[in-house]
């Protein structure tokens, strides 16, 4: 096996890229039951702000890997072979799918906290999801048995 120098710091990079996710769902957690700084707790306004401009920046940010992560998919589905598809080639494929589907979730949030920061929004979708017609009749057939 031929010692490759740059393979430990692609290591370390993938580590922090993971990393950064871990960290990113950790804020999620903790600004979904954070309220937004407001004049009537008196609040200066340089306080909104920072606040408004931090997460349109995470905001941005999650735009932004979006968009590379669904461009290389788009590009990626235009160069696997159609009669023969590497195995490893599509899982690489699932997995950035996946990837940016977690980015979509982070855009999702920070835009909506953006607009809506006095709100729970993760309970505002669970909400959503249970009073959802199939729900309500499979969990009233399952209360009945």
């Amino acid at each position: 096996m031929i010692h490759n120098p740059d393979a430990s710091s692609t290591v370390l990079i993938e580590c922090l890229v993971i990393a950064s996710k871990l960290w990113t769902l950790y804020l999620v957690y903790q600004l979904n039951f954070t309220l937004p700084p407001c004049r009537e707790k008196n609040f200066r306004p340089i306080s909104r702000a920072a606040y408004c401009i931090t997460l349109s920046i995470f905001a941005l940010e999650n735009l932004c890997k979006l968009v590379t992560t669904s461009t290389q998919v788009a590009f990626k589905f235009y160069t696997v072979q159609s009669t023969a598809p590497q195995p490893l080639t599509i899982i690489i494929l699932m997995l950035m799918i996946i990837n940016g589907t977690l980015y979509n979730s982070f855009l999702q949030f920070f835009w909506q906290k953006l607009f809506r920061g006095d709100k729970d929004i993760l309970e505002v979708s669970k909400k959503n999801f249970t009073n959802s017609l199939g729900i309500r009749e499979y969990t009233q057939n399952d209360d009945a048995v």
